[in-house]
């Protein structure tokens, strides 16, 4: 009991002095997001809610650290969405990363860590699920780094969606999500192919 009231103390001082509170101050997060790199949109057949990242359209600013981190601010955040919008029966959440055209050039790595200390402190067992769409080379040499970093609990959740052919891509979408729950761009990529859009969800 101690142990929990201690862990729920620490965790309303952390959301009280932190980036919780600047959640409020929602013209940052929105304007961070009008980049269109992030949203919770849809279900998957667990009805998980499903946090959609597009890495090539985040953009981080190295000017000052307060607009260098306000990425973290608004991941945060849409964690938060996610879970408030959870059904009671619902405990975890899914991830979809698009890794295509991604650079490193985008992402500090110590911020990496940062938001995998925060996540494990703050959000443990949340995370249910990631899958990586479309990763290039520098998606895969960032994904070895951090593994390395992550528990085999947190690893064994992290699956790449395989490329060696549609068919074999549909499918393994098909494991986890309906057709109808996919964002539009990744149903045009797997299931219809068209020209690409840059949207997040379209």
């Amino acid at each position: 009991m101690y142990t929990a009231e201690a862990f729920l103390l620490q965790l309303l001082t952390w959301r009280s002095h932190g980036f919780i509170n600047r959640l409020e101050a929602r013209h940052v997060v929105h304007q961070e997001l009008s980049n269109c790199w992030g949203c919770v949109y849809g279900l998957d057949r667990l009805s998980r809610p499903c946090l959609v990242i597009k890495l090539k359209n985040l953009k981080i600013s190295f000017s000052s650290s307060s607009s260098s981190l306000d990425w973290v601010l608004a991941l945060i955040y849409l964690v938060e969405e996610a879970l408030k919008n959870m059904d009671r029966d619902v405990e975890q959440l899914t991830a979809l990363i698009d890794a295509k055209d991604f650079s490193l050039s985008q992402i500090h790595i110590q911020e990496l860590f940062m938001i995998k200390s925060l996540l494990q402190t703050y959000y443990p067992e949340r995370l249910g699920l990631v899958l990586v769409i479309s990763p290039n080379l520098q998606a895969k040499l960032l994904w070895r780094t951090l593994q390395s970093h992550l528990p085999e609990s947190t690893r064994s959740k992290v699956f790449f969606v395989p490329e060696t052919s549609p068919e074999k891509s549909r499918k393994f979408f098909l494991t986890f999500f309906e057709e109808s729950r996919l964002p539009r761009w990744c149903i045009q990529r797997y299931f219809s192919p068209s020209p690409s859009s840059s949207s997040l969800v379209s």
